[in-house]
C-alpha cells in the first residue's frame, strides 16, 4: 500500500481493482489445494463479477486460460508427468469463462436488444489503427476506390479521435452511426497482406511499450466540471468541501509514490525471472509457487498486450496490476529464505495465507 499504487486504484471510481482481483481468484481456483467447495464457490463468483465489471480483463483471462491449457498439454505431452493443477479446477475456470461470456452478450441483449460482447470494439481499434499509422496509410491508398465517409476527413485525424467533440468521429454521427463503416475498414485491412507485417510489428512493439508503461497519474480537477457537478446536484453541502480539497487544486501529486513504485516493480521482475531461469533456485521452488509465478508473470504480458492493441497505449491499463509483482516476489523471497534456514525441502507456501 505503502510503496505501490494499489490503494489509488482502490481509491477511484474506475473498477480496475477487479482486473488484479480476477487474477488472483483464477490462481486461487487453479493452484489452492486447501479451498473448501464453499470458498471455491465464493471465488469463483467473485472471479465472475469481477470479469463483468472489466470486459478487456475477460478477454486478457480467456487468453491467459488458453495458454495454462497449452503448458499443461505441453508438459503432459513432452514429460509425461502429472502438474499442479487438477482436471476439475480447470472445469470451475471454464464454467466461469462461459458465464461471462453468456451473461455479457444476453444483458446486451435484454438492455439493448443486441446479443454482442461489445458495441465499441470498432472506435478503439480504428483509434490504434490511426495511433500506429496503419490507418493513414489504408486511406491514402483507398480512399480514391472506395467511397468512405472517412475519407473526407483523413487529413483532420489526431490522437483526440475518440474523445474530442469535433473529431471526425462524432461529425459522421457517433459510435454506433459508423459502426458499419469502420467494421469494413477494420476487415479490409486485417485482410489485406500489405499490412501482415506492419500490424505484427505494431502489435509487438505497442506491447512492449505498454507493459513498462505505468504510473499513478495525478487528481485531475476538471475544474467546474466532473465531479463538481455531481456533488453539487446530489451532495450540495459538500460543495463547498471539495473545491477547497487538493484535488481540485491539483495539488495532489503521485511522483515519488510512481517512482519507488517503478523501481519495486522492476526489482520485483527481475529477481522472479532469476529465479524462474535459474535451476538452483526454480528447484528450490515447489510446484504451486512456480505456476504462480509463471501464471502472474504471463498475465501481466497479456495485460498489456490486449490493453495496448485493442485500446490504446495508457499507464493506467498496467498500474492497476503491477503490484502483484512485488507480491508475487515477496512469496517467492519468503519461501526460499525459508527454506534456505530449514533445510526443508518439503516445506511449501500455502496460497491462502
Amino acid at each position: 500500500t505503502l510503496f505501490t499504487g494499489i490503494s489509488h486504484n482502490v481509491s477511484i471510481l474506475l473498477p480496475d481493482i477487479f482486473c488484479p482481483v480476477s487474477a488472483l481468484c483464477f490462481i486461487n481456483i487453479l493452484l489452492n489445494r486447501s479451498v473448501s467447495k464453499i470458498r471455491m464457490a465464493a471465488i469463483a463468483a467473485l472471479m465472475l463479477v469481477s470479469m463483468l465489471f472489466a470486459y478487456s480483463n475477460a478477454i486478457v483471462i480467456t487468453i491467459l486460460f488458453a495458454l495454462v491449457l497449452f503448458m499443461l498439454g505441453t508438459i503432459k505431452l513432452c514429460a509425461r508427468r502429472g502438474t499442479a493443477i487438477a482436471k476439475g479446477r480447470l472445469v470451475v475456470c471454464s464454467s466461469v469463462l462461459a458465464g461471462f461470456f453468456i451473461i455479457t452478450p444476453a444483458a446486451n441483449y435484454l438492455f439493448g436488444k443486441k446479443f454482442i460482447i461489445s458495441e465499441g470494439s470498432h472506435v478503439f481499434m480504428m483509434n490504434h489503427l490511426l495511433e500506429t499509422g496503419i490507418l493513414e496509410d489504408y486511406l491514402n491508398r483507398e480512399c480514391g476506390k472506395k467511397n468512405y465517409a472517412l475519407c473526407r476527413y483523413k487529413d483532420n485525424l489526431d490522437t483526440a479521435f475518440m474523445w474530442s467533440g469535433n473529431s471526425p468521429l462524432y461529425k459522421m454521427g457517433g459510435w454506433l452511426a459508423v459502426k458499419q463503416e469502420y467494421d469494413s475498414i477494420i476487415h479490409d485491412i486485417f485482410t489485406t497482406p500489405r499490412y501482415d507485417l506492419m500490424i505484427l510489428q505494431r502489435f509487438t512493439e505497442y506491447a512492449f511499450i505498454q507493459y513498462f508503461t505505468f504510473g499513478i497519474p495525478g487528481a485531475h480537477s476538471w475544474g467546474n466540471g466532473s465531479p463538481l457537478i455531481q456533488i453539487k446536484e446530489y451532495y450540495k453541502p459538500l460543495g463547498r468541501d471539495y473545491c477547497a480539497s487538493s484535488q481540485y487544486h491539483s495539488w495532489l501529486n503521485f511522483t515519488a509514490t510512481s517512482e519507488i513504485q517503478n523501481i519495486l516493480v522492476m526489482v520485483s521482475l527481475t529477481f522472479l525471472m532469476l529465479v524462474l531461469l535459474t535451476g538452483v533456485w526454480r528447484n528450490m521452488l515447489c510446484s504451486t509457487l512456480k505456476w504462480f509465478s509463471v501464471i502472474l508473470i504471463a498475465y501481466t504480458v497479456i495485460n498489456a498486450a490486449v490493453c495496448a492493441n485493442f485500446s490504446t497505449l495508457n499507464e493506467r491499463f498496467q498500474d492497476r496490476l503491477v503490484w502483484l509483482l512485488p507480491l508475487t516476489a515477496f512469496f517467492v523471497a519468503e519461501h526460499l529464505l525459508r527454506r534456505d534456514c530449514s533445510g526443508n525441502p518439503n516445506k511449501r507456501l500455502s496460497l491462502h495465507r
